[in-house]
């Protein structure tokens, strides 16, 4: 439902040893009372999926490494 939509902003910006992921979600005020409950659930789910984003990430690291 488009009416249920926010914004999500990723940004990548290297820092000179690596990179630097920025995550912005907006548009939380559309969602009215539903707005708490959606954003701590999407606050559980951006958590697992980051974890899962910074495991690759070091895994990848480390097969370079090996290389």
């Amino acid at each position: 439902d488009p009416s249920e939509a926010t914004e999500v902003e990723l940004t990548f910006t290297s820092n000179g040893h690596g990179t630097n992921v920025r995550l912005v979600q907006r548009g939380w005020d559309r969602l009215g009372e539903a707005a708490q409950l959606r954003r701590t659930r999407t606050k559980n789910a951006w958590g697992a999926m980051i974890a899962e984003y910074e495991r690759a990430c070091a895994q990848s690291t480390g097969d370079r490494a090996r290389r």
